[in-house]
């Protein structure tokens, strides 16, 4: 997720943006800002604790500037329209259902990566992840990418349109 979110920012700060990359438990103010991209990988079935937490923070902040959403994550493996319909709406509308007067000017469904030889996962987030492997029938026991480069920099390209 730190990596898409540093690709994004990268491509903002080519189209003329100044964007900052923060982790969502790093941040203590968010005034100044015109805008916001909120991300989060996809852990455990859910967004991640910080993002939450930011959101819930927040919110009223999110509520008046142009904001977009992205989730990452195993679940978009296959970019599919069945896929980002069944992702978008167990990832990403409960999100938009608890924080209604969010309204996103765009939402980015993006494919996530797993390394066992770099990261390092709990026992039941190994079980759940090699499951996984076993089902997607991936090649490589050790790790995956489903980023989709192109995709993400088309996603940064159009929020960056919307945050004109």
């Amino acid at each position: 997720t730190a990596e898409v979110a540093a690709q994004i920012g990268d491509d903002l700060c080519d189209m003329g943006f100044k964007a900052e990359v923060k982790w969502a438990g790093d941040v203590t103010e968010v005034e100044g800002y015109d805008g916001f991209i909120v991300s989060s990988a996809i852990y455990k079935f859910g967004w991640l604790p910080d993002a939450k937490a930011f959101l819930e923070k927040y919110k009223d902040q999110l509520a008046a500037k142009k904001t977009a959403l992205f989730i990452v994550g195993a679940s978009m493996s296959e970019d599919t329209p069945e896929t980002r319909a069944a992702v978008q709406k167990s990832f990403v509308d409960p999100v938009l259902e608890k924080y209604p007067e969010i309204h996103p000017v765009a939402i980015g469904l993006f494919g996530g990566a797993i390394d066992f030889t770099k990261e390092k996962y709990s026992l039941f987030e190994k079980i759940v992840l090699r499951l996984l492997g076993l089902i997607l029938r991936l090649e490589d026991k050790n790790k995956a990418d489903w980023r989709n480069w192109k995709t993400i920099d088309a996603w940064a390209a159009e929020v960056g349109d919307a945050m004109k």
